[in-house]
């Protein structure tokens, strides 16, 4: 049986490892309040899911938990996530807004790959070590903005992506040999504030034709630190 809607119950502590996988209909879920833990591949290859809400009460997101959620659009990391592990949110392809909490230490390998309409990520103070791969083939990142100390990084941590990162003005952590040891072609800037903005420009500009509408995205960027304000 697969359903479109899963409400599950509060006296579930714990999601096993496949409960949910592959349940293609499947477009929200309501986890439990006190939910402790989740196993891996949990609610993975659910690809029609468009929503999840995680509770507070959870400290690890797994491995692989949402990996190929090819619909779901957007995510929130509570503040009590420390860990999330290898590959959680792997190619989720219309994955576009992600929330990393405040308490979150480490983002394993892979959490991120191939998640091609991720525009921007905050990696929070206290995160000390993003894992190989963990934002790699992002094609539309645009931006990441570090809050804190300069984490260790794996090899090839935003392979694949042409962006800009931003780091704390006078943090001494964030040495040269640091920016040069992240994959992709990165362009570093100290954090802008305020930002100044640039004139509107348009991109990404289709004429309408007798099928379909035509459309466009007007964009404006900082003229100090290259940063999209606004889409």
């Amino acid at each position: 049986l697969y359903l479109s809607e899963i409400a599950i119950p509060d006296s579930v502590k714990t999601i096993g490892t496949y409960a949910f996988y592959h349940n293609w209909n499947l477009k929200k879920v309501s986890l439990p309040s006190a939910l402790e833990s989740m196993d891996t591949y949990c609610f993975a290859e659910c690809n029609a899911l468009e929503e999840v809400i995680l509770p507070d009460t959870l400290d690890t997101i797994p491995g692989e938990a949402f990996s190929g959620c090819a619909n779901l659009k957007s995510i929130v990391i509570p503040d009590g996530v420390q860990f999330i592990d290898g590959s959680a949110f792997r190619d989720c392809y219309a994955l576009e807004e992600v929330t990393l909490g405040m308490g979150l230490a480490r983002i394993a390998n892979g959490v991120f790959y191939n998640c091609p309409r991720l525009r921007e990520i905050t990696i929070p103070e206290n995160v000390t070590s993003i894992d190989s791969g963990a934002f790699s083939y992002c094609n539309e990142l645009k931006s990441i903005t570090f809050l804190g100390n300069a984490p260790f990084i794996g090899d090839n941590c935003f392979a694949g992506d042409t962006t800009y990162a931003f780091y704390p003005t006078g943090d001494s952590t964030w040495t040269s040999w640091v920016m040069d040891n992240y994959g992709g072609n990165i362009t570093w800037n100290t954090i802008c504030d305020p930002h100044t903005p640039k004139d509107a420009v348009i991109e990404n500009k289709k004429d309408a034709t007798c099928a379909e509408d035509g459309y466009k995205e007007t964009v404006i960027y900082c003229s100090s630190c290259g940063l999209e304000l606004s889409r």
